[in-house]
């Protein structure tokens, strides 16, 4: 979340070993929403395509802290994870 400007959606992974399973795998890629696409930055590049699978070097290259900008939110700076409760 980008001071609640921008976000990327994850909507699913790849990986080596199946989490439900093992409690240590490895994750080789991850699928992204951008809001912005078509579109993109001259500083970032552009958007990823909807439901494109990024390797976590690619993500890592934007999973980083914006600087704040007078005119965003007072959300914090950082980042939001949405995660799913464990099965009942």
């Amino acid at each position: 979340m980008w001071r609640g400007r921008h976000v990327w959606v994850m909507s699913g992974f790849t990986s080596l070993g199946d989490p439900d399973q093992f409690p240590k795998f490895s994750v080789t890629g991850i699928r992204v929403q951008d809001p912005l696409y078509p579109y993109g930055d001259e500083q970032w590049g552009p958007s990823p395509a909807p439901n494109a699978l990024l390797t976590p070097e690619q993500l890592a290259t934007q999973f980083v802290v914006r600087e704040p900008r007078r005119w965003s939110s007072n959300l914090p700076t950082g980042y939001m994870l949405v995660l799913p409760l464990a099965k009942t």
